[in-house]
This record gives C-alpha cells, sequence and structure tokens, in this order.
C-alpha cells in the first residue's frame, strides 16, 4: 500500500479531519482508549486559517477537542485533547502562549489538558523518541515527594500530561507506536510504502486515511507545495 507522508501538514490535517482516525491516534499517542471526542469543543487552526496557507499564519499545527478517556485504573476521565506538530522545537515554544487552551467546564471546575507534540527536530532533552512529562507535587521545605490526590481533586489541571514525540530519534521500530511515528520522517518523501501487515490492526484505519490523502488531488497538491 502507498500512503502521503504524515509529516506535511496538509496531509496530517486530512488524516485527523476523520473521527475515527483521531480517537485512534490519540489512543495509541497516550496508550489510554478515547471513548469519544466533542465535535462542539473541536477547534483547528489549520482549517481557521480563511484560505491563508499555515506557514504564514502560524507555525504551529494545532487542534484540540474536548474528550472522554479510560484512564488507568479503568474509570472514565474528562480531558482536554491537544495535538501540535512542528518542525522545529523554537517554533512551539515560541508560540506556546499563543496556543494556551481554553479550558471547557465552569469556573470552579476545569479539566486537565492531554497534549501530543510531534517534533521533527526534537528538543534540547535526552535522545529517546517519546518522552512524557507529568505531574509531581513536592513538599520543598520538607523535600518529600506528596500524594497527589487530595490536591488533584481541588485542581484538576495540576493533571495536565504532554507526551513528546522527538521524530529524529526514531531510528528503530521496536514498539508499534514507533513503528507508527516512524512514518513522519521527512526523507520518507511525499510517497512512502507500507505493508499493512506490519503493523496492528487498531492503527489500520490510520494507514487506509493516509492512503486517501495520496488519491486526493487538493491533499497532494497542497502536500507537494510544502
Amino acid at each position: 500500500m502507498q500512503i502521503a507522508n504524515p509529516v506535511y501538514d496538509s496531509v496530517f490535517d486530512f488524516m485527523l479531519e476523520d473521527e475515527k482516525v483521531l480517537k485512534s491516534f490519540v489512543s495509541a499517542a497516550i496508550k489510554k482508549e478515547v471513548l469519544t471526542l466533542d465535535k462542539n469543543s473541536f477547534y483547528c487552526n489549520f482549517r481557521n486559517c480563511e484560505g491563508k496557507q499555515l506557514e504564514e499564519q502560524d507555525p504551529v499545527y494545532w487542534l484540540y477537542s474536548n474528550a472522554n478517556i479510560v484512564d488507568d485504573d479503568g474509570s472514565e476521565k474528562n480531558v482536554v485533547i491537544e495535538v501540535k506538530k512542528s518542525k522545529f522545537n523554537s517554533d512551539i515554544l515560541r508560540f506556546r502562549d499563543r496556543h494556551r487552551c481554553r479550558r471547557p467546564g465552569s469556573y470552579t471546575k476545569t479539566w486537565p489538558i492531554y497534549t501530543i507534540m510531534i517534533i521533527e527536530d526534537g528538543i534540547d532533552a535526552p535522545e529517546s523518541p517519546l518522552l512524557v512529562s507529568s505531574y509531581v507535587i513536592e513538599d520543598v521545605i520538607s523535600n518529600t515527594t506528596l500524594p497527589s490526590a487530595p490536591l488533584l481533586d481541588l485542581m484538576p489541571d495540576l493533571n495536565d500530561i504532554k507526551w513528546i514525540f522527538q521524530i529524529c530519534y526514531i531510528e528503530q521500530n521496536s514498539s508499534e507506536i514507533e513503528r507508527l511515528m516512524s512514518l513522519f520522517k521527512r526523507e520518507n518523501g511525499y510517497v512512502i510504502d507500507v505493508n499493512e501487515e506490519d503493523f496492528p490492526e487498531s492503527y489500520r484505519s490510520v494507514l487506509q486515511r493516509l492512503h486517501a490523502a495520496l488519491e486526493n488531488e487538493n491533499v497532494r497538491s497542497e502536500m507537494e507545495k510544502e
């Protein structure tokens, strides 16, 4: 099967327009099942730039949506899902304030933000394909780590977690998620030959959507302009 390279914003956006594919992609990235996405909360800067090319408006592809997920303990949890993609880490750092997500809910209740960051050239951090930044609550005076549950009940935004994919450090496809994210390499070219059997069943909808992107004349044309 031939697919379009998702490293290009036009292809990545086409891929995530499909709700089933978006749920599959997010579930794979954060290793938690996504039950529902709230269409009414959905926002994507790529689809709201009034005819301008993304690079004229913003160097960072940015999407967010309210979601209901299954947490590690089996309970359901409301979160905000953010997806950010850029070629350079400096772009995401430079524009982080502009991309600060509007939290849904009342003034007394907020939802944690789960952010998936896809950076082609990586960041100044350990040379790992995937880093996870999560909360740790410490008592600075006693230099001890505290149980997080009481504070998280009062301040759910302390639950904010970031998954950082450093594409430049993906060399071996030793895990399922590395196999998927290895597609996001510019050196792969515009068109990638893949064997569906090399990917788990849960990723097949992503591959099929990328195949559809390749056959879409508008997407292919925009991809070749990037």
